[in-house]
């Protein structure tokens, strides 16, 4: 499949670059207009508790295909029962099936090796083989004397290590582990009194909900809070399992005093696979073993790739599992040999500390508790992670996971371990817009292993209901591509190269002839519902299109960075806290890196930190340690001595564990003298060794500073706020690539001003897959300075490359107006640049001036006399006459306002396209749309300002205009809750059970009703979405230069300029007419820290008259389409009769003037 570059932005001989020609790198070019498979985006594909078929597969992911997706990862959920049971020899022929269709279209699929999305597991998983968790029972006895009984089995443990398992009932988790115990050990310890480890259960791998508190893991015990009496001597530890039998009976001599036997064994956690069928839910696979999840690997691999015609690395290419929801597990069979190989010594003697128990003293019962935490880590990062990544990759393919910290693991070590890392993040709206602390984690691990992919479960979204109402609904059938945007490039600007959408569920029912079945099956109540039956599906095409074009520039080269943060040497892991705590200044990168990675991986070259992934910082950041290993701080002196600039945060104290103990602890103090010497942050900051420094008690901002570390990007903007863009950079042998994307519902724009000189810089835009020359721009002292103009939440690539450089321009002007310029940031300018007669002139670096006249053009408006058509699926058999454009929610006809799919819209226009540059402008689209032009596509429009270049495909003359324009499909859902359900729904919304009707492929027994799906959000009392074209829709003029300079320049403004509302302006009385003589002083929109000088704007927008009051309403038109995410305000200065006042409007309501 090959992506059609859109013809609306056409390339201009000897100025703009034509893709594939006189180029260089014709490669990147060419791979940029049409990204091959690798570069697109995936789903996750979730199937639904069995309802699948080969038809539906099929149809399915020649659904994707056609709108230029990848494929995606299959998962088996629940939902209503179907006919194939997951697992069984049908499923994996299905699974068969789908490979042999992705290798027909030439798409990537994979596999999650598990039911649901917890971890992973299946029925085959017996109680021994699954997670464990270590159990006791206590019995206190008194001696000396000879103690026979029968010692009590421990209780059940599962809800303490899994407290989502609560969702299961308490006879289901019984009768999955069916009282699997095992003993592992019998002690005696002297009876104490309640004196225990502070927190724990936490520091022994019991945390007490759904996530650990590294708090609580780091929290030290006070030494006076547990009293003298209540410490058990090493020596008084006393094996006693040789003295029970496999029935529980003790036969012990006891020596004098009171003791505590316990009776210490494994039992499974009960952690379970899901969610999925409840015959079909297994338990999940211990983690610590290498031989269980082998043993699970071949249950759940290898009887797909044994399939005849499934070929690894071929039709099937990559495998994976998603999050860690599988709560916690310390025990399994291998722990006491794995312990003993990597710590140097049994934790047999020490076990009864797992209890809470003191056993020599609490400095060594906290060291112990970090070495079983520490050896617990090591074997999830090297038994589970690792050698799923290892069998992956013998079979050539790549391993996938969302790794991040859940467990008595380091989430850091174990995305440096998977061969393709993966982000999540949901569509809930950005709290903020800023570095992604998930996604930072992902893209880090990628960049310190050397994986190229950073993928992510992009855009999950959920629904809550209580007491009959809903709460939230943002996977109902709300989002499209405009409304995921903003969230898409923060992420990428994060690190994220490509993203599987959550979720694509399975669409069973392709072949039905008579039911009504659409939008379909959906994951219980979750998604943004990325199906094929989505209301906007077929022209999703333009959407991928550009994310798949940032994708490719983004897996290009290496990844540039300034500082690496090496996450605390400790489980569980704290990358997210890690991330949230760096303060460098704006425009510096960074990345995280494990401690093990800082050991094993990180050397010094030139006075750069350096991983063999080609990786280089300036600057390595560590978190505050009192206790650190030997290993780490030889590494650290190693760093610095060969020139490493470190910043630190304490100085440490003490050596981690019992290894080595005490030995070790003097090895720490003799290190950090060493190293450190009388750097302690307050008289001495600064401290250097051999070659490199150590800073303590500065700022990240401060030690940049004194590295003479320039930012990599600096954005200047008109209100001075430079959070309104975030970037990333990525460099080649040849190519500095830099991502830049507005955080701004309004028309941004910003001077920038990037770490590079002696190189031209070019703009790729990756909606259009146009690559241009940059006119404006100046190179001063090692820096080039370009002036940007962006969309409402726009985006640019900004590529520097090898080349014969021309004089730049300092400064454009168009009219009387600059509207681009080096020296300062300017205000967007408006359309109406190009409303008067004027001239566009380039001010060049050498002082010389281009210019060319343009003549008046006025802008021609069409808000009236289009005819719609709908599709037969609305009962509107005839064609409708719109007078004047209206929102389909507001029309008087039912069926079009409760219509949910693509009408076509289209009339006649006039155009005179000679000697100018013609643009067709929508206006407010909800929710997306196609352009034609006499029969011919222009452009899909997802994305304001919904303005398409038609220069092409104009003549003089009569032209026609065809809009297909789709909506959502609440406002359907909505009406048909007008009638009566033929299905039946529980307090969630979920169906109980598909219909006869649907099962049988019958016509409905309420045929009214025109939508179904399988989660059921809305009620006829719901408001109606916005829907249609809404306007006002506008024919644009814009010049026609010889000077291709002018032409970009021109081109630029039009693109970006915002045009407003042209009827509202057309129809606008005098302000200063009418009973109230109303003059615009300024006006001010957006927050408090995120605002835009809109004066000139508000100038030209509607006043009106209502009872006595001039009122400014649909303001927000004016200044950028509306955003689901956005509260704004405007404040306005103005002045009545020569007294001043200021007004402020409350998020987009109207202001008035009384």
């Amino acid at each position: 499949m090959k992506f059609a570059c859109c013809s609306a932005f056409r390339g201009r001989v000897s100025f703009t670059l034509v893709l594939g020609a006189f180029c260089a790198n014709a490669a990147l070019e060419s791979g940029f207009d049409n990204p091959p498979m690798e570069y697109r985006p995936g789903v996750f594909w979730e199937w639904c508790n069995g309802n699948i078929n080969k038809a539906s597969i099929t149809s399915d992911l020649e659904a994707m295909h056609r709108v230029g997706m990848q494929g995606g990862k299959v998962f088996n959920v629940s939902g209503p029962q179907g006919p194939v049971r997951f697992a069984s020899d049908e499923w994996f022929e299905m699974m068969a099936h789908v490979c042999e269709e992705a290798g027909r279209l030439d798409m990537e699929v994979g596999l999650n090796l598990t039911e649901g999305f917890n971890c992973a597991g299946g029925p085959w998983v017996t109680p021994d083989r699954s997670m464990q968790a270590l159990a006791w029972n206590e019995t206190n006895v008194s001696g000396p004397g000879n103690i026979k009984m029968q010692l009590e089995k421990p209780k059940p443990v599962y809800l303490k290590f899994n407290p989502k398992l609560k969702i299961f009932p308490p006879e289901f988790i019984k009768k999955m582990t069916y009282g699997f115990y095992e003993d592992v050990k019998v002690f005696a310890v002297p009876t104490v009194g309640q004196g225990r480890i502070l927190e724990w259960k936490e520091k022994s791998g019991i945390p007490e909900g759904h996530h650990f508190s590294l708090e609580k893991v780091l929290a030290p015990t006070p030494v006076d809070s547990v009293a003298a009496s209540d410490i058990i001597e090493t020596a008084k530890v006393i094996d006693i399992s040789d003295k029970m039998d496999a029935d529980g009976n003790l036969n012990w001599k006891a020596p004098a005093g009171k003791w505590t036997i316990l009776r210490m064994g494994r039992m499974s956690t009960g952690s379970c696979t899901r969610p999925g069928g409840r015959e079909t839910t297994g338990l999940d696979v211990d983690k610590l073993s290498r031989e269980n999840v082998k043993f699970h690997f071949d249950h759940m691999a290898k009887p797909l790739l044994d399939k005849k015609n499934v070929v690894p690395a071929k039709n099937i290419k990559f495998l994976g599992i998603d999050s860690w929801e599988a709560g916690s597990q310390n025990w399994s069979v291998v722990l006491p040999e794995e312990f003993e190989k990597r710590r140097g010594y049994s934790l047999y003697p020490w076990m009864p500390v797992l209890t809470g128990r003191v056993v020599g003293s609490v400095e060594l019962s906290e060291r112990f508790l970090w070495d079983f935490r520490q050896t617990t880590s090591d074997c999830i990062r090297d038994n589970f992670f690792g050698y799923l990544t290892e069998l992956s990759s013998e079979l050539g393919m790549k391993f996938e996971s969302e790794a991040f910290t859940r467990s008595t693991f380091d989430g850091m070590e174990a995305a440096e371990v998977v061969t393709r890392t993966c982000s999540t993040f949901w569509q809930v709206g950005l709290k903020g817009f800023g570095k992604s602390p998930m996604s930072k984690w992902a893209s880090s691990g990628a960049h310190v292993s050397g994986a190229k992919v950073i993928t992510a479960e992009a855009f999950p979204a959920g629904a809550k209901k209580k007491n009959g109402v809903w709460l939230k609904r943002d996977s109902a059938w709300v989002n499209h591509p405009w409304t995921m945007k903003q969230n898409a490039d923060n992420h990428m600007c994060s690190g994220v190269n490509h993203f599987l959408f959550h979720c694509f569920p399975l669409q069973p029912w392709a072949e039905k002839q008579n039911a009504v079945y659409k939008p379909g099956m959906i994951f219980k109540n979750w998604g943004t519902q990325y199906s094929q039956h989505n209301t906007w599906w077929e022209m999703s095409g333009a959407w991928h299109r550009y994310l798949s074009r940032c994708w490719y520039l983004q897996q290009q080269g290496t990844f540039a960075a300034d500082v690496l943060y090496m996450t605390p040497e400790s489980a569980p892991g704290n990358e997210k806290g890690t991330a949230r705590g760096v303060r460098l200044p704006n425009g510096y990168d960074w990345d995280l890196c494990s401690s093990k990675a800082v050991k094993e991986k990180l050397y010094v070259n030139d006075g750069e930190f350096c991983f063999p992934s080609g990786m280089r910082y300036k600057l390595l950041v560590l978190p505050e340690m009192e206790n650190v290993t030997p290993a780490l701080l030889e590494k650290l002196k190693e760093l610095v001595a060969q020139g490493g600039q470190v910043m630190v945060r304490s100085r440490p104290e003490r050596a981690h564990g019992l290894s080595g103990y005490p030995k070790s602890d003097k090895q720490v103090a003799s290190l950090v003298d060493e190293i450190w010497q009388g750097l302690d942050g307050k008289k001495v900051k600064e401290q250097s060794y051999k070659k490199g420094k150590l800073y303590w008690g500065l700022t990240e901002s401060q030690v940049v500073d004194k590295l003479a570390l320039q930012p990599d990007l600096i954005v200047k903007t008109v209100n001075g706020d430079k959070k309104d863009f975030q970037h990333i950079h990525r460099y080649t042998e040849d190519e500095e690539i830099y991502f830049i994307a507005a955080n701004s519902d309004a028309t941004p724009t910003a001077t920038f001003s990037f770490r590079v000189s002696g190189k031209v810089p070019e703009f790729w835009y990756p909606d259009t897959g146009v690559i241009e020359k940059c006119t404006v721009y100046k190179e001063e002292n090692g820096r080039t300075e370009i002036p940007i103009l962006f969309d409402t939440y726009g985006s640019v690539f900004v590529v520097f490359r090898e080349g014969k450089a021309e004089t730049p321009a300092a400064l454009a002007s168009i009219g009387t107006r600059p509207v681009l310029s080096v020296e300062e940031p300017l205000p967007a300018p408006t359309y109406s640049v190009f409303e008067k007669p004027g001239k566009v002139s380039l001010t060049m670096a050498d002082g010389s001036k281009v210019e060319e006249a343009f003549a008046e053009k006025p802008t021609v408006t069409l808000n009236e006399n289009w005819t719609v058509t709908f599709p037969k699926e609305s009962d509107l058999t005839e064609p409708v006459r719109f007078k004047k454009l209206t929102p389909w929610n507001e029309h008087p006809e039912e069926r079009i306002r409760y219509f949910s799919g693509t009408a076509v819209y289209s009339r006649e226009f006039e155009c005179d396209p000679n000697g100018s540059e013609v643009w067709f402008e929508l206006g407010q689209v909800e929710v997306i749309s196609e352009l034609y032009i006499n029969g011919k596509k222009a452009e899909t429009l997802w994305k304001p300002p919904y303005r398409a270049n038609i220069t092409d495909l104009v003549k003089s003359g009569k032209n026609r205009v065809e809009v297909h324009v789709a909506n959502l499909w609440p406002n359907r859902m909505i009406g048909d809750e007008r009638f009566p359900r033929d299905f039946e729904v529980n307090e969630h919304g979920l169906i109980n059970g598909l219909p006869e009707w649907l099962v049988e492929d019958k016509p409905r027994t309420e045929p009214r009703r025109k939508s179904f799906a399988t989660c059921w959000y809305y009620s006829k009392d719901d408001t109606l979405f916005p829907s249609g074209l809404i306007g006002p829709v506008s024919v644009l003029y814009t010049p026609k230069f010889k000077n291709p300079k002018l032409q970009q320049v021109s081109d630029f403004v039009a693109r970006h300029a915002v045009q407003g509302v042209a009827e509202e302006i057309a129809a606008a009385p005098d302000v200063n007419a009418g009973p109230i003589p109303v003059k615009i002083i300024s006006a001010v929109y957006g927050t408090d820290e995120n605002f835009f000088d809109v004066t000139d704007k508000l100038a030209k927008l509607a006043v009106k008259n209502v009872g006595g009051v001039l009122e400014i309403g649909n303001y927000n038109k004016v200044f950028g389409q509306p955003h689901p995410r956005k509260v704004k305000k405007l404040t306005v200065t103005y002045s009545v009769d020569g007294k001043e006042n200021t007004r402020v409007s409350a998020e987009n309501k109207p202001i008035k003037f009384k």
